[in-house]
């Protein structure tokens, strides 16, 4: 009847009563006991999805949102790696069984076998879908011609994010991997393309991502390898690596990325730790402390009886090796499995002390036969030095962009033996920053300023949440922030103008953002940011980045241009006046504008300047009214080996010195590539070459060079003390293994510095010092003023004179005394070998501040030789200040008018033909055609001869080959060139060698 009822037409009772049925039911079901029965059987509920949330009771539920929430997140869940089991797990293709030799567990060439399909994708691996990473950005294999094979992976840019993964490959925890591909990119300006490798658990949770920098635009095929990065989680149980194509501020439109090769090594870890975390540790002299590095290795694959150590200098040569016994604790954490069916993989342990006596830099290596020699978790770099400080108003420093203060606090005693006067580092805190944030801040400023002797310089580069919030533009710069009104920007740092009142240089983002120059107009606009400062911090010095290719800004204030403008249109108007003042060089006086110490520039450019370039831009930006700071970043370590990376960068810390820059900094000195320390905060190579030229220089007045005996290049720096100049010298023509040899008196007491702080009492010839010069410029200490201004003050009138024998050739020198009283004694001129000077002696009776000047002759014998040649003077005097009493100086006479001479012959030997060649060349600088015959004479042979007909201008190189080579090693070979038809002989000698 029920049934019946309900399927006709209900009348009203009918449907009362089933609506009473229903709520009865409803009444029913609330009423059931939340605790189960006895002997009932209960099932817990499912858990509610992450990220998807129960409607609220009483709250409007749409049917249509919450099915596209169950869709995103199915959709996210399916593209997680599942837990993978010996039912499920699928074959990855490019797999490589565990226990290779070179420890590869995963390949992928793009061949066939990583293309079993032929569909030019390879197999297993995914490409990221949706927002940002378009699927119209072609990825596919292609043929090309690579350094492994003729396949690679080629992504076609085309304003587009790309992201490719490689399959998950099995890992186990507490071994390292590495991965390697090869990349060449072509067209690419803005965009970057890096790789990554990414640690999961076995659900395909990420837990660790290291990424590479971005590989270097449009330079070929190039190595890019990122780790070894050690499996320290237990949870670990897969990786994968990921290579990404990433567009810049602004998106390339066209360009190829193409890598391949790509690997995955397996290697056991290396941990290598050191007494302190920054592993610099200070010279005591009185009591050394002894320097014990601990090894730890986990993941060998079998027990391993000896673990050798190495200790090396910065080229890699073994200064000190030892081999010790592995040491294995008994226990669980020592010996372990890492999954069923793996063989147990054994952890070692051993210390050493290192035999270290001398202040340097130091990298430990560690290996044993389990281990790749190539990994780099096998090494730990270290730096002995002296607890030294540059003096006052120094000119090197750092930028810090990316420090906290805390940082900076941990590390306050390390900035304070980096050799550093000025130092950079964020300040806009915001409104978030405590009171706390404020104190350590202020202490940390009070301490580098008048501890330290530094000067801050606070960068406003990283604005505040409340700033950026206010910024439309998705990746804001220094130009998106400073150009608005100060209204929206100087509240927030106001407090940092107020409460750290030491800095009194403040800079307008990072060093190389040099997007400032992109206000227009540009002075309006830094006039208002100065005013703006100038509300709390008095003639506060404002500074930004900018490019040394665009003109330097005559100034950031409007009246001092204006004033600019005016001093410009008055020096028009009197050049053209008949009266117009003339310099020294006969050309008009430019109108000059007092520099305004307020202003400065962050000078940088996109590629590192030469020391030659940087020269020349420093020198015609002279006449700048704001001060320069030049931005020095090191040359890339991937680039360049380590001996041009330490010329490149002493060398433009030298010329940016001595060519008038208010400081030189290094930006970011915490980078594997371009830094001076590690990207994990320990020393890297260039630290300790940074640091000694640091202190070598700063707070001295370059006052020129002098001659040394054997022509090396060096400058001299000076304080008010006279006998506490330094020197830095260096020759090119040297060796590291064939150092060239100044033997010079310099200072009674003088000791020479080389760039990694190694100090050192130079030998000694008599009074002279024997100072060894290479190819790196090194120090000397303890320069005696006195003796290098005499040395300066003494010339000779002609520095060339013609090659004729027998005639008596006129030449003269002038010497000053530069002291304060009289001066008497002697100046002895000593003759090179085949000359004859007259006289060779001459008194010296000066009073203070006269010069003299005294003739001489000399004669050349048929025994003296063409081209340069050394002359050296000796000085005795009475009355000199003290250390200045008797030394000598060096000069060089070329004999030869130097339109025709004969350049330095060079010998070479061939072991294997027994053949011994001279090389000679003679050079004719003029229009005029000359002939000359030239022989070469040696004891015990026959002289050879060569006739030079008609030779014009240029340059005729000849070679003369003696058979029974090896007999003549050692010997003396005179070249010697008599013109035909005029008076000229040229004359040379060498020695025979290898």
């Amino acid at each position: 009847m029920l049934g019946k009822g309900f399927a006709g037409r209900p009348d009203a009772e009918r449907i009362q009563k089933m609506q009473r049925f229903i709520l009865s039911l409803i009444f029913l079901l609330i009423a059931i006991p939340a605790t189960p029965l006895p002997g009932q059987t209960t099932f817990q509920r499912r858990p509610i999805p992450k990220g998807l949330e129960l409607p609220e009771p009483g709250k409007a539920t749409f049917l249509g949102e919450e099915a596209a929430k169950i869709r995103a997140r199915t959709e996210e869940y399916q593209q997680l790696t599942k837990p993978r089991t010996e039912d499920n797990q699928p074959a990855t293709v490019g797999l490589i069984p565990r226990g290779a030799p070179d420890g590869v567990v995963y390949r992928c060439f793009f061949d066939q076998r990583t293309d079993q399909n032929k569909d030019a994708w390879p197999d297993g691996w995914t490409r990221k879908p949706g927002i940002g990473f378009p699927e119209y950005v072609s990825a596919e294999i292609v043929r090309d011609e690579t350094p492994v094979n003729l396949r690679a992976m080629k992504i076609d840019v085309e304003g587009g994010n790309v992201l490719l993964r490689t399959p998950m490959i099995p890992a186990l925890p507490g071994l390292s991997y590495t991965a390697k591909c090869y990349v060449r990119t072509e067209g690419l300006k803005n965009d970057d393309f890096t790789i990554a490798l990414t640690y999961f658990d076995d659900v395909g949770k990420p837990l660790r991502t290291e990424n590479s920098p971005p590989v270097l635009k449009n330079s070929g095929w190039r190595e890019v390898e990122i780790g070894p990065i050690a499996a320290e989680s237990p949870e670990i149980r897969q990786t994968q690596i990921s290579f990404l194509l990433s567009v810049g501020k602004r998106q390339d439109l066209s360009g190829t990325v193409l890598f391949a090769g790509v690997e995955l090594k397996e290697s056991p870890t290396v941990f290598l730790t050191l007494p302190n975390k920054d592993h610099i540790f200070i010279e005591n002299q009185d009591k050394p402390e002894p320097i014990e590095v601990r090894c730890r290795i986990t993941g060998l694959p079998s027990l391993q009886e000896k673990l050798q150590f190495f200790l090396e200098d910065p080229f890699g040569r073994v200064l000190e090796q030892t081999s010790l016994d592995m040491r294995y604790d008994d226990g669980p954490d020592n010996t372990f499995v890492l999954s069923q069916g793996e063989k147990p993989i054994f952890q070692g342990r051993g210390n050493w002390t290192l035999p270290i006596s001398d202040p340097g830099f130091y990298r430990v290596r560690v290996s044993t036969t389990g281990l790749d020699p190539k990994s780099h978790t096998n090494r730990a770099t270290l730096a002995v030095l002296r607890a030294e400080r540059p003096l006052p108003d120094g000119d090197f420093g750092w930028s810090l962009p990316h420090w906290t203060i805390d940082e900076m606090k941990n590390k306050r005693n390390f900035l304070a033996q980096s050799g550093l006067s000025w130092l950079k580092f964020p300040v806009w805190f915001g409104a978030n920053a405590t009171q706390k944030d404020w104190d350590e801040a202020a202490d940390l400023c009070e301490w580098l300023t008048r501890m330290q002797n530094m000067t801050l310089v606070g960068l406003l580069s990283d604005p505040p949440k409340e700033v950026l919030d206010k910024i439309t533009a998705d990746q804001p710069n220094t130009a998106g922030v400073f150009s608005l009104a100060p209204q929206v920007w100087y509240p927030s740092l106001e407090p940092s103008l107020l409460r750290l009142a030491l800095i009194r240089y403040w800079q307008l983002g990072a060093d190389e953002d040099r997007s400032i120059a992109e206000i227009d107009p540009l002075i309006p606009q830094l006039e208002g940011i100065r005013n703006a400062l100038n509300t709390v911090v008095v003639d506060a010095g404002i500074g930004f980045g900018w490019d040394w290719n665009n003109n330097l800004p005559e100034s950031f204030d409007v009246d001092r241009q204006t004033a600019i403008d005016q001093a410009r249109a008055n020096f028009e108007t009197a050049q053209s006046k008949p009266t117009a003042q003339l310099g020294p060089d006969g050309q008009p006086l430019p109108y000059k504008i007092e520099r305004d110490g307020r202003e400065f520039l962050s000078l940088s450019s996109n590629e590192p300047l030469t020391f030659l370039e940087l020269e020349e831009y420093l020198q015609a930006s002279e006449g700048s009214n704001c001060d320069r700071f030049v931005v020095l970043r090191p040359i890339a370590a991937s680039l360049y080996p380590l001996e041009d990376r330490l010329n490149d960068m002493v060398r433009r810390m030298i010329t940016a010195k001595i060519n008038g820059a208010k400081a030189i900094i290094v930006p970011q000195p915490q980078d594997d590539e371009t830094g001076l320390l590690n990207a994990d905060g320990t020393p890297g190579e260039l630290y300790l070459p940074w640091r000694t030229t640091a202190l070598m220089l700063s707070g001295r007045k370059c006052i020129g060079s002098i001659n040394l005996p054997n022509g090396s290049e060096n400058l001299i720096f000076e304080t008010d003390d006279a006998n506490d100049g330094v020197m830095v010298l260096w020759n090119d023509a040297a060796s590291h293994e064939q150092p060239v040899e100044e033997i010079l008196y310099l200072g009674a007491d003088c000791e020479r510095v080389d760039l990694w702080g190694k100090r050192t009492r130079p030998l000694r010839d008599g009074r002279s010092q024997i100072i060894p010069v290479g190819p790196h410029p090194s120090f000397v200490t303890g320069i005696n003023g006195f003796v290098t201004r005499f040395r300066q003050r003494f010339a000779l009138d002609q520095t060339t004179i013609p090659s004729q024998f027998g005639p008596r050739i006129p030449n003269g020198f002038t010497f000053e005394n530069i002291t304060q009283s009289g001066l008497g004694g002697t100046m002895s001129l000593v003759e090179p070998n085949g000359w004859r000077i007259e006289p060779q002696s001459v008194p010296l009776n000066l009073a203070e501040g006269e010069s003299v000047r005294t003739p001489f002759t000399t004669v050349l014998t048929p025994q003296a030789q063409s081209g340069p040649q050394p002359l050296r003077v000796e000085f005795k005097l009475d009355g000199a200040p003290s250390g200045a009493s008797e030394f000598a100086a060096y000069e060089t006479i070329r004999v030869g008018t130097g339109d025709v001479y004969l350049e330095p012959p060079t010998t070479s030997y061939n072991p294997r033909t027994d053949e011994l060649e001279v090389h000679t060349a003679l050079i004719n600088d003029t229009d005029k055609l000359v002939t000359f015959r030239c022989s070469v004479v040696v004891k015990g042979r026959q002289p050879m001869k060569k006739l030079i007909r008609d030779h014009g201008f240029g340059r005729f190189d000849h070679t003369f080959t003696y058979k029974e080579g090896r007999k003549l090693l050692g010997q003396t070979f005179t070249i010697e060139a008599k013109e035909i038809g005029g008076s000229r002989t040229l004359k040379s000698s060498c020695l025979g060698t290898k």
